[in-house]
């Protein structure tokens, strides 16, 4: 149910409802779930206009041993402002 909240969010552009859902109810999901659950953060806190946040999850993301491929990263349309940071 959360995740079709989410995506509904998402192409509703209700981008700040679907990032605080995913932060709230990440703890619901198991662990092998929580990689797509920072994916979402990720690319919602991006969506939102903070791309400092979205760099924040991605590290954090990072720090607790998940794994995203440099080429979906670079061709996720969500993640177009991180494009050409030098922290990204």
């Amino acid at each position: 149910m959360v995740g079709v909240l989410l995506l509904l969010g998402h192409s509703a552009g209700e981008y700040a409802a679907a990032y605080q859902l995913a932060t709230r109810e990440a703890g619901r999901f198991p662990e092998s779930a929580q990689s797509t659950i920072y994916n979402w953060r990720f690319c919602t806190a991006c969506l939102m206009g903070d791309p400092a946040l979205a760099l924040r999850l991605i590290e954090q993301a990072l720090d607790a041993g998940y794994w995203y491929g440099e080429a979906d990263l670079r061709q996720d349309s969500d993640l177009a402002a991180l494009q050409g940071m030098p922290e990204f």
